[in-house]
């Protein structure tokens, strides 16, 4: 899986969770199983803090599948845009990012 530019976008204070999974070039599942995925957003790319910074849940790691979650304490920041990526990490220590591009907190109205 190659990185890809994408939006993700959320509502200010809500929780919400997306579902990866992992293949090769010729679409079969990698197994995950004692890697890492961690999701990390920032307001600049270059911040030593992040504002979020949560590691995913391999739900069918053999199947290459986890799920990665924020929660509304996490996504109660400032609306706007915001840069993330998605980095997996394998248990030999190899890191990819797999997924980067905007992450938007989109004001609700209530």
């Amino acid at each position: 899986m190659g990185a890809a530019p994408q939006t993700l976008s959320v509502y200010k204070g809500d929780d919400h969770t997306w579902t990866l999974t992992f293949t090769d070039s010729a679409g079969d599942a990698i197994d995950i199983t004692s890697s890492t995925v961690t999701l990390t957003v920032k307001t600049n790319k270059t911040d030593a803090t992040a504002q979020i910074a949560n590691n995913a849940t391999l739900t069918d790691p053999t199947n290459g599948i986890c799920t990665i979650s924020v929660s509304n304490s996490d996504t109660n920041i400032s609306a706007g845009e915001y840069f993330f990526d998605i980095r997996y990490t394998t248990s030999g220590g190899v890191v990819t990012t797999v997924l980067y591009g905007i992450f938007r907190v989109v004001q609700n109205v209530g």
